[in-house]
Parts: structure tokens; C-alpha cells; sequence
């Protein structure tokens, strides 16, 4: 039905609806008779101005319906039926005891290849220095790589990161006010470590909130003030990158401002929701519901979707307090006290076979910091009396 014929057909009822004056009603005066036909046509102006908007919104949606309508905002299963985690990704999970020859308490740091682990003895500190082991997953020999003789005074020695090559670390010495902290490199193949550079710093773990290294250098974050440094993996004074100041990076070349709420005494933990490309000056927003984000994904109280919008994946179980993704991809959530692995990439959810939360009994270690969230690439539990090690980039 087009707008002329609804317009007639409602102009129709409503004759019928509506009887006409007798003719002894016209003799009448013309003021009262006024009165009287004021009242008729009171509902007939009335369905009139109906009709009008009638038509007017039947123009409308004919209009919009012609338009580009924006996806729809599905929900969606996060995930099917669970599997073990060795069935579903054999080539990335790894059984290894919880201590080497001799009752050495070790804690794996990285994978050097496919088959190796980069593993660490040693709390770290001046009083017990690190070393770092090559530790080979398949037959448990593993061989000294690294003697690392830390600068008097260190109370903390970082997680390890590998690139061009290289790994890299730092060290903090003793003190949580004016610290100094020191980066370190050394080749990938083992030998001498040297300094890179030397900063002060007010944090007792270290005044570093991520670490990689691109290239032949090293680049890094301040964990308080913010700002984006790099330095030659070989050594030289730190600069601040272009157009990186106050930003905090989650994986170069991409970066980010906290949010700033007014009465913190210091800025808010990063949480990634828009992004600049410090090579390019590119950005990138996020969902308006985004607690968080990765480089590819931004969680919600109810689920994840990607960055860039679609479906919202629905959470295949508790995530307690903890809304950020691992690898980019990957999530721990708990169901009836189970802990599982979650892929949001491909939907595939991980048996672990422990209860959440996900345990390691490795505090003879020291105070130890968790991997930069820009370069984590192991998960670690034990489990019935072995140490379970998930390489995630080699999660398909």
C-alpha cells in the first residue's frame, strides 16, 4: 500500500465513522454552530496530523532502508565442548619436573627454539646471582648459557626478553627512591653480558612496565611517568622515541595513554583501548564497551570482541578479576573451580586439569616479577607433581 491509498483508505473510516449534522442543526446560530463544528473537526485535525506522521515515517524507513545499515551487534558462544589441553595443542605443551638434578629450583623463562628452553636458577639478587640454562624439553639436558655477575647492591634482576638476536633484561639496585636501574644484553648464543644503558628509577621492581627488542635495539616504557626509550642493543645513551612520550607500549610499534582520572597520585595501570603507531602516527580505537584491550581484541564484563567491532564471544566461564588477554589471544577462565585455557581466535577451549587458580611453587626463586605483558609467551603451573610449560606462539 502506497502513502495515497493509506491516507484515503483512513479518511474513509473515519467518514464512516464520524455521521454528518442533521440539516435542522445549520438553522441554528452561527456562534454556537461554531462551537459545535470546532468540536466535529477536533478528531478529524487530530487523525489528519496522525496520517501525516504516518507517512511521513513510512518515507522514512523506505528512506533509511535504502542506506548502509552498521552489523549488528550479535552474541555469540565463546566456545564448544572442552578438550585436555595435550590433545588440543600437543606441539605446545610440555611436561618437565619441578626441579632439576640435585633439587635446583629453576623457572622457565623462554623458548630459544622449538625444542629449547631458555631456564633461570638463582633468586637474582647480589647474594645469589641468576644463570640462565639452555634446557632442552624432549630428553631434560640443559647446559650453562649465561653467568651473569650482577652490579653490587642489585636486589632484582627481571624477566628475560629475546629479539634481534639478542636477549635482554635489567637489574635494579637496592632502594625503592632513587634506584638506579641498569639494561643488559648478551647474544642468544650465550657469552658475556654488557650494559646497554643505565636509568634512575623509583620503583623497587624496576621503573619498566615493557621490554623488547626490535632490531639491533633495545626499546622500553616507564611503568609511572610513562614514555617510550629506546637504546643500541650495543650500548649508548637512551632517547625518547618520537611522539612517545608519556605513552606506555604494548607491543611495538603500538602504544598507548592511561587513562587519567582526577585525585590518582599516579597514573592508572595502561589498559590499551586506543592505540598510536609510533612509526606511522596510525591510531586505533576500540569498542565502546572495552574494559581492556590487546592488539587485536578489547574485553567486556560479558565477553570479547575484536578491536575493530563484530560479534560479541561470550565468556565460557569466570574470569574473577582478570580481563586481559594473553599472546593476544588467549585467556585462563574457571568453571566449577576447573581451570581452562580459552583461544578467542578460533573458540577452542583447553582442559589445563588443575583448579583455578592456576598454582607455582617456585618462591625459593625470590620476589619475581611476571614476564612484560608486550612479549608473554609462556604459561606455567604445576600440576600432579610436574611443572606444565605452554608455549602459546606455538598454539595453532
Amino acid at each position: 500500500m502506497n502513502i495515497e491509498e493509506l491516507v484515503r483508505e483512513t479518511l474513509a473510516d473515519l467518514a464512516r465513522e464520524q455521521q454528518p449534522p442533521p440539516p435542522a442543526r445549520f438553522l441554528a446560530g452561527a456562534r454556537r454552530e461554531g462551537r459545535r463544528w470546532r468540536r466535529v473537526w477536533r478528531p478529524l485535525a487530530a487523525a489528519a496530523a496522525v496520517i501525516v506522521a504516518v507517512a511521513a515515517t513510512v518515507a522514512v524507513l523506505r528512506w533509511s532502508r535504502d542506506l548502509p545499515q552498521p552489523p549488528a551487534q550479535r552474541e555469540v558462544a565463546g566456545s564448544g565442548e572442552p578438550a585436555p589441553v595435550e590433545r588440543l595443542w600437543p606441539d605446545a605443551v610440555h611436561e618437565l619436573p619441578l626441579k632439576l638434578p640435585g633439587q635446583t629450583v629453576y623457572r622457565p623463562e623462554l623458548f630459544l627454539d622449538a625444542g629449547r628452553l631458555l631456564i633461570r636458577t638463582g633468586k637474582g639478587d647480589s647474594a645469589d646471582p641468576p644463570v640462565w640454562w639452555s634446557y632442552d624439553v624432549e630428553s631434560g639436558s640443559h647446559r650453562r648459557l649465561v653467568t651473569f655477575e650482577p652490579p653490587a647492591a642489585t636486589d632484582h634482576t627481571s624477566a628475560v626478553v629475546m629479539g634481534g638476536g639478542h636477549l635482554a633484561w635489567f637489574t635494579v639496585s637496592y632502594g625503592s627512591i632513587k634506584g638506579r636501574l641498569d639494561l643488559w644484553a648478551v647474544p642468544v648464543t650465550g657469552g658475556t653480558p654488557r650494559k646497554v644503558a643505565s636509568i634512575r628509577q623509583s620503583m623497587k621492581y624496576g621503573d619498566i612496565d615493557a621490554l623488547e627488542i626490535v632490531g639491533d635495539r633495545i626499546v622500553w616504557s616507564r611503568g609511572i611517568a610513562g614514555g617510550v626509550y629506546t637504546a643500541p642493543v650495543s650500548g649508548g645513551s637512551p632517547r625518547l622515541v618520537e611522539g612517545g612520550r608519556s605513552l606506555h607500549l604494548l607491543r611495538w610499534p603500538w602504544a598507548t595513554a592511561p587513562p587519567r582520572r582526577a585525585g590518582d597520585r599516579v597514573e592508572p595501570r595502561p589498559i590499551f583501548r586506543r592505540l598510536v603507531n609510533l612509526e606511522t602516527g596510525e591510531e586505533r580505537g576500540s569498542p565502546s564497551d572495552a574494559i581492556t584491550c590487546s592488539l587485536s581484541w578489547c574485553t567486556t564484563m560479558r565477553g570479547v570482541r575484536a578491536r575493530d567491532g563484530g560479534p560479541l564471544l561470550l565468556w565460557p566461564g569466570d574470569l574473577g578479576l582478570r580481563h586481559r588477554l594473553t599472546a593476544d589471544r588467549l585467556v585462563t577462565v574457571s568453571r566449577n573451580g576447573q581451570a581452562y585455557l580459552w583461544d578467542v581466535r578460533t573458540r577452542a577451549l583447553a582442559d589445563l586439569g588443575a583448579r583455578y587458580p592456576l598454582t607455582r611453587n617456585d618462591k625459593s626463586l625470590g620476589n619475581y616479577t611476571e614476564p612484560f605483558h608486550s612479549v608473554t609467551d609462556l604459561l606455567i603451573y604445576d600440576r600432579a607433581g610436574k611443572r606444565i610449560v605452554i608455549h602459546l606462539p606455538a598454539i595453532r
